[in-house]
């Protein structure tokens, strides 16, 4: 779940997770900032997949809404999270199976709390809409929707207020559905107060995705997928201070104030299927770019 579903927040906190089911593997990475995370990853499959692709990417924001402390050790937390999300299995050849997702968890746990450590077990219910639909080779009914109630559970170890270490399992109540098991890590950089985005920064997210205005009856074709990020911490961090203190020869002390910005993106592009890949068209192709800057 998010690391601050139960009001632990950090300006940063990077992480990532392990899902298991019988069938599949899936693998996660996430970045929050404050109360909003964002993950992307893929799922690996046991069986010949014949070079299809198995993507995912999610934004959830969750915030604590219920601490209460029974005695020094113990205490009751609860929280909730919303979230948003969009797979594909693509079959690299126009055809695929793409799905979205959207919902809200209620998470309450009990946490017990010593030198150094806090260990949460807790229970999640959730209620999600979801849509699948098949492109590409579909005849007849494309689409399936509908609204799922699932159900959660699992146990989180918090180390030295930083390290985060959850294990969990989901089910969706429909039939034939399949048990989840995942875990995960996770750790903070910077302020651990407790003042959300406001310490945190500023930030943009941008996403393209030819789901949302498709032209075809084709999956992913000439431009596929964006994404484009972009972080403006109020305070830069303080190895970058000291590094400008020491070249520029400006401190704090002087009235000096130093910005950091992150920018981060990729474009993904695909050729055209009518009805096989052309010669003169243009290949499979995308670009992937960082960009760390400071301001004084």
């Amino acid at each position: 779940m998010n690391p601050s579903i139960f009001g632990d927040y950090g300006a940063v906190v990077l992480g990532g997770e392990y899902g298991q089911r019988p069938v599949a593997k899936t693998y996660l990475f996430s970045a929050s900032l404050s109360h909003v995370r964002f993950q992307f990853g893929r799922t690996i499959w046991p069986f010949p997949t014949a070079g299809a692709k198995t993507l995912m990417t999610s934004l959830d924001y969750a915030r604590g809404i219920f601490s209460r402390t029974i005695n020094p050790s113990v205490g009751v937390v609860s929280g909730v999270q919303g979230s948003v999300g969009y797979g594909v299995f693509n079959y690299m050849d126009g055809s695929g199976i793409e799905g979205v997702v959207a919902g809200v968890i209620l998470a309450e746990g009990v946490r017990f709390s010593g030198p150094g450590f806090r260990l949460s077990p807790y229970v999640a219910p959730g209620y999600f809409f979801a849509q699948e639909a098949r492109v590409g080779s579909c005849e007849g009914s494309c689409v399936e929707r509908g609204f799922r109630f699932s159900f959660g559970g699992g146990l989180r170890v918090d180390l030295l207020e930083r390290l985060s270490l959850e294990a969990g399992m989901r089910k969706t109540q429909t039939p034939n559905a399949i048990t989840r098991r995942s875990f995960g890590a996770s750790y903070r950089f910077g302020s651990l107060e407790r003042h959300g985005l406001r310490d945190a920064g500023t930030f943009t997210l941008q996403m393209d995705n030819d789901f949302f205005a498709r032209y075809s009856k084709f999956l992913d074709e000439d431009y596929t997928q964006g994404f484009h990020f972009t972080f403006n911490r109020k305070e830069a961090p303080l190895a970058l201070l000291h590094a400008l203190d020491r070249i520029e020869e400006c401190s704090a002390e002087q009235g000096c104030v130093v910005r950091a910005s992150l920018l981060v993106g990729q474009e993904i592009y695909t050729p055209q299927y009518y009805p096989s890949i052309a010669n003169d068209d243009r290949p499979f192709g995308g670009w992937l770019y960082g960009v760390l800057s400071r301001a004084v």
